[in-house]
């Protein structure tokens, strides 16, 4: 479980890109290699950066999965899409506040040129409740898989398409494509460096939330 999982961890280059600064799951790994994520939990702290953290990991919920990577990445796709955090505020507290109890807005109003589907992803992995999230990154990439097939395929379909005077649809912007490929290649990260189980180095670009409230850097 990454469990900081934000713009400034996310390296690209082209059609590359690298999820980077394992330092919050590694320093928790080191720190409790017994007890695990609960024994942390419990005792009232929470590790991430507040403007990307699920609100169970907000909460320091012992149960806790990997399901807060997900909720980072939907949180990544929405920033992507429209330019800006749908829990955008003026400080930690109140960004942790908003996490806890907003709900975005609908991206079919914010964005409405974003493909129903990718937008309904989105959603998805932004649900509060982490049962109502995709299950594991697997299950976005199969999503995005599907997703990315559907609309190439109206593509072809509109390229072939005969008439005699063609009413053309607004074309789909770079930017919903550059989101959807950084939303897969980040899922793929997840997904591979999951199977690995491989270290990474750690680095300092985190927040330690001490009882939900007092954020220090």
């Amino acid at each position: 479980i990454h469990r900081d999982i934000k713009p400034a961890n996310i390296l690209s280059d082209g059609a590359h890109a690298l999820v980077t600064d394992f330092g919050v799951a590694k320093a928790l790994g080191a720190a409790l290699p017994l007890t695990g994520i609960a024994g942390h939990t419990t005792s009232g702290m929470a590790i991430g950066t507040p403007a990307y953290m699920a609100p169970e990991q907000l909460a320091a919920d012992p149960a806790a999965d990997h399901r807060v990577d997900i909720y980072a990445v939907g949180l990544l796709a929405y920033e992507l899409l429209t330019g800006a955090s749908p829990f955008a505020a003026p400080s930690p507290t109140a960004t942790m506040t908003a996490q806890l109890t907003r709900t975005p807005d609908p991206l079919a109003t914010v964005r409405p040129e974003v493909p129903p589907a990718f937008s309904g992803l989105v959603e998805r992995c932004l649900a509060k409740t982490p049962d109502e999230r995709p299950a594991d990154a697997r299950a976005v990439l199969t999503e995005l898989d599907r997703i990315s097939g559907a609309l190439a395929a109206d593509a072809h379909r509109e390229e072939h398409a005969v008439a005699a005077a063609p009413v053309r649809k607004a074309p789909m912007v770079p930017l919903v494509v550059g989101a959807l490929m950084v939303v897969v290649l980040v899922a793929a990260g997840l997904w591979w460096d999951g199977a690995r189980q491989a270290p990474a180095p750690a680095g300092p670009d985190t927040v330690v939330v001490q009882g939900g409230t007092d954020v220090a850097e």
